[in-house]
């Protein structure tokens, strides 16, 4: 029987196989789980890349913190990222946003018109289009606003007030 700190171990060690480190996305402990979901620590060397499947896995985990640890990953590839664009659950949308450049130009206006005030927040890119402002600068949700004035380009806009 492997004992139980193996797979834990595994699952932060930068030099282990992606593919014996994605079989840890199904494995039963939640503490396995969210290591792998946290990846290892980058001082300790750049690890192989998780295949697709192993990301979509912890994408789907019952546990929110392993979700959202894995939704944050800096390792995560912007490919996947991006196929996130369209899901129903607004956390995944807000993660595809991240993948900004790698996104179609209709997934984009798609998240800039999003229904949840967080994901529309994450939408507005470091370089956002004149269109993108106008738009952002008359949405309902005070917060959406604030991003633009705090990246100072709420003045840009015509409609903005």
């Amino acid at each position: 029987m492997v004992p139980r700190t193996v797979p834990y171990g595994l699952a932060g060690k930068p030099a282990a196989p992606a593919a014996a480190r994605a079989r840890l996305a199904d494995d039963p402990s939640k503490r396995v789980r969210l290591a792998l979901a946290c990846g290892p620590a980058v001082c300790r060397g750049w690890p192989e890349r998780l295949p697709d499947r192993a990301y979509e896995r912890l994408f789907r985990d019952p546990y929110p913190v392993i979700r959202g640890e894995a939704l944050r990953a800096p390792s995560v590839p912007a490919s996947v990222l991006a196929r996130l664009a369209g899901h129903l659950d607004a956390e995944l949308r807000h993660a595809a946003c991240r993948a900004w450049h790698a996104l179609t130009p209709g997934a984009r206006q798609a998240l800039l018109a999003d229904a949840d005030p967080g994901v529309r927040k994450a939408a507005v890119s470091p370089h956002p289009t004149p269109d993108v402002v106008a738009l952002l600068a008359q949405d309902d949700d005070f917060a959406v606003r604030l991003v633009l004035g705090a990246m100072g380009l709420a003045h840009h806009s015509p409609s903005a007030a």
